[in-house]
């Protein structure tokens, strides 16, 4: 009796000892399968950040950090050019999607050169992978959507790749005179003086084109364009294109009072609407930005006080709620753009050599939220 409990005592061990390994297998492979999969799942979201970074340090022109984010592939095929003129200033996100293991989006991305009046408005489309665990661009393709340039006094659009293109407007087409923000009351109208026209930059949905000039003042606005007349051909369309088109045009004289013409242009422009921006004595505008889902119009400018910016609704010309001017104490800090993201404004204040201990401690990097419009240092 002994041994037969002995024996069924060692079989209750026996099965007991295998069921505890079968469970410890499985788990073991179960475990190994989640890590494999961890290692090939592709997150989307992850990817849209990815985006975001990169983009980002094209715009703060950071292109060796930018090549961090190149697949092998795409590393192997860039070749080492000359830095452009056309700088990176800003891009709204149109589509993303996943398709297995790989993570694609579609962009719309504005150019500029800072010094000259030329502008473009691209489309891109990038290709994401996961390789070894992180994520990185494989495929960029660029599609131009338009362009806009200045040529004899006027400004210029191209559509796409089209050979034609159309007058936007010329300083005739503008106001003759305009409030500036700070004039609260609405008393002190001002006589715009355009000499020189200065940044443009296309709206993302290429509807519009922000402009500024530049002299003594600046004066900013947002023309409206009616886009059903740019398949209208014109009669100075063969001459635009016989001078150049854009490279040339930008490269022109830069001054609108220099086109040798007293009488407004003959030829219809496309521009429908002006929306007065503002208008800044003193000051020269250095950047503009659209925000992402382009409600709004960021300026960058430098006065006699310093660098500041200041936010605008783009389709009136409304200052923002949020007011950076009595925010923060310009006389001893100055104010840069950062980027915008969804719904958010981030910028950076660096005190200057004056500042007291209250202005020193508001260095850092700043974030406004453009639906409640309150600031945050982070």
């Amino acid at each position: 009796m002994n041994k037969l409990n002995e024996v069924i005592y060692l079989k209750k061990i026996l099965t007991l000892g295998i069921i505890v390994s079968f469970v410890i297998l499985l788990y073991s492979c179960k475990n190994n399968a989640s890590i494999t999969n961890n290692e090939n799942d592709f997150d989307i979201n992850t990817a849209s950040n990815v985006v975001d970074n990169y983009m980002n340090l094209l715009i703060k022109e950071d292109y060796d950090a930018a090549r961090s984010f190149y697949s092998a592939k795409l590393s192997k095929n860039e070749k080492a050019l000359p830095i452009t003129e056309l700088k990176f200033i800003g891009y709204t996100v149109e589509e993303e999607s996943q398709v297995g293991k790989n993570g694609f989006f579609k962009l719309r991305v504005s150019r500029t050169n800072f010094t000259e009046p030329n502008a473009s408005l691209e489309i891109y489309s990038m290709k994401l992978i996961k390789d070894a665990g992180e994520y990185k661009i494989d495929e960029v393709k660029a599609e131009q959507e338009k362009e806009v340039f200045l040529l004899d006094g006027g400004i210029r659009i191209r559509n796409k790749d089209s050979i034609k293109t159309n007058l936007v407007f010329d300083k005739f087409n503008l106001p003759q005179y305009v409030y500036a923000k700070t004039d609260g009351a609405k008393v002190f109208k001002i006589l715009l003086d355009i000499t020189n026209f200065g940044m443009l930059l296309p709206s993302y949905k290429g509807d519009s084109v922000a402009i500024a000039t530049y002299g003594k003042d600046s004066f900013i606005g947002v023309v409206k364009i009616d886009e059903s007349m740019m398949t209208q051909g014109t009669a100075t369309d063969g001459q635009s294109s016989s001078q150049g088109g854009g490279s040339q045009g930008s490269g022109s004289s830069g001054s609108s009072g220099d086109s040798g013409s007293s009488l407004p242009a003959k030829e219809s422009p496309i521009g429908k609407e002006v929306v007065v921006i503002d208008y800044l004595r003193d000051t020269k505008v250095t950047r503009m930005i659209f925000s992402q889902d382009e409600k709004f119009l960021l300026l960058q400018y430098k006065d006699n006080i310093g660098s500041k910016i200041g936010l605008y609704r783009a389709d009136n010309g409304e200052l923002a709620s949020f007011d950076f001017n009595a925010s923060y104490p310009l006389d001893m800090v100055d104010i840069y753009f950062s980027s915008f993201g969804k719904d958010v404004l981030n910028y950076d204040i660096i005190p200057k050599s004056n500042a007291n201990a209250d202005g020193q401690k508001l260095r850092g990097k700043w974030q406004l939220s453009l639906k409640d419009f309150k600031a945050k240092k982070l």
